[in-house]
């Protein structure tokens, strides 16, 4: 249920896993961790350990009182189903994740945008970054010219589209579009930016992890 966010420039190739969690019973804690390939044996280690929930209320399943959990208590970001919406912003130096708060037990979901800062080895605080448009997870692509990113949701009812610009001044922000060319863009498809005619192309316009044309 939680992707990865990769970073690739002059450090070399990082992949992060931060705030993973699947549904009760499977890998669910909020730490953060890094897989350097370019180092000569790869090996997962821990930058930032899990947050101490004992007695916390997490949820217990099936939309249970977790659903309103968004923090720990020492101000770190609770574990989540991050699918694709979790990124490295190099603009931020960040790694920037959403998905849906609680996720790993009652799905409550939230439009909470949290950023890791690698540096610092912290999380900024809650409500340092724009609010995502919509707190159901997505798929991202990434302009690598002008490092807007295009993030795709499916509300249930409608397809939306927005531009995420970090550049913007004095904090990124999120952008309403219309998309062109196709009008059943799903938020769990497969993406990637075309450089050559500046296009998204969209691979399989099926729900969840069908194929689709």
């Amino acid at each position: 249920f939680s992707g990865v966010a990769v970073r690739d420039d002059e450090t070399g190739v990082t992949v992060y896993s931060a705030l993973p969690g699947g549904h009760s019973g499977n890998y669910s804690d909020n730490s953060v961790s890094a897989l350097e390939l370019h180092d000569a044996a790869p090996a997962w280690t821990t930058l930032l350990a899990a947050s101490d929930t004992t007695g916390t209320n997490l949820g217990t399943g099936g939309g249970g009182s977790g659903a309103d959990i968004v923090m720990a208590s020492d101000g770190h970001p609770v574990p989540r189903h991050t699918y694709t919406d979790i990124f490295w912003e190099p603009e931020l130096g960040r790694v920037m994740v959403g998905g849906e708060a609680a996720g790993f037990n009652s799905e409550g979901s939230t439009v909470d945008h949290f950023g890791y800062d690698p540096v610092a080895n912290d999380w900024d605080a809650q409500g340092t970054w724009t609010n995502r448009p919509n707190y159901r997870a997505q798929a991202f692509v990434r302009d690598p010219v002008s490092g807007k990113r295009y993030a795709f949701y499916d509300t249930g009812t409608a397809r939306q589209f927005y531009e995420w610009n970090p550049a913007a001044t004095p904090s990124p922000t999120w952008t309403a579009r219309t998309a062109t060319g196709g009008s059943d863009y799903r938020n769990r498809g497969a993406y990637a930016w075309d450089s050559t005619r500046s296009r998204v192309y969209h691979l399989s316009g099926g729900g969840w992890f069908t194929q689709a044309s």
